[in-house]
């Protein structure tokens, strides 16, 4: 549901959708804050909420024991409190915001790198396909799922 345009807030019957492993909300123009519901998606692995500057509030406590998240991306939103806590469980996090004081800084080169993205799996948007292929990476190759 990438650029879609979709407008409002996440909804609570979020955690309903138990089987998700991906949830890509990038580049729209929500709202509201990140319901703590989004902590019950106990498989999820890439949470893409960036590019929504009026997603704000505080991040729900619960992200932290999101054992399975790989990848959370949260830059220009307009979320409030310290991700600190998250540096430990989520393998890196993309962070633009003043509350953002480690994890991955937008200023490393190999930070935000399309290759960084792509080394965490299965799910990536390349510049070169489009949205709604699935692509594998081994190495650095894409294989189109």
């Amino acid at each position: 549901m990438k650029n879609m345009k979709r407008t409002g807030s996440i909804p609570e019957w979020i955690e309903e959708m138990t089987s998700l492993h991906l949830l890509d909300l990038d580049h729209n123009d929500l709202t509201g804050e990140i319901p703590s519901a989004i902590t019950k998606l106990s498989g999820i692995k890439f949470l893409l909420l960036n590019r929504n500057p009026s997603l704000g509030g505080l991040l729900p406590s619960g992200l932290s024991d999101m054992k399975n998240l790989k990848l959370l991306l949260l830059d220009n939103t307009a979320i409030t409190n310290h991700a600190d806590d998250l540096c430990d469980v989520v393998a890196d996090c993309s962070l633009d915001c003043p509350c953002c004081t480690s994890c991955c800084s937008v200023e490393d080169d190999d930070c935000n790198e399309d290759a960084l993205i792509a080394s965490y799996g299965p799910i990536y948007e390349g510049r070169r396909f489009f949205r709604d292929e699935y692509h594998f990476f081994e190495g650095s190759k894409p294989i189109q799922g």
